[in-house]
């Protein structure tokens, strides 16, 4: 009975830890969908431009990251749904 609750408690807590992975994902999403609608296209000056650059060089370098982070919550997911 104790082996049974142990596992039904691990199993419990990889659902949370990967509830918990999908909404750190989606936060970071949404976060740069959120930075890239506001920004002004019409603005043409030199440190728009090098700020617009900054930023896409930071994103291009998060991005393999949080890729790599969703393919693990995609394989924790299948395995969750064999458990």
């Amino acid at each position: 009975a104790s082996i049974k609750r142990e596992k039904g408690l691990q199993q419990q807590l990889a659902w949370e830890k990967f509830e918990e992975d999908c909404e750190d994902e989606t936060r970071w999403m949404k976060d740069q969908i959120a930075r890239i609608q506001n920004i002004d296209s019409d603005s043409d000056n030199m440190n728009t431009t090098n700020y617009l650059i900054k930023k896409h060089d930071q994103f291009m370098n998060e991005l393999p990251v949080h890729r790599e982070k969703v393919q693990e919550i995609g394989n924790e997911a299948n395995k969750l749904k064999s458990q």
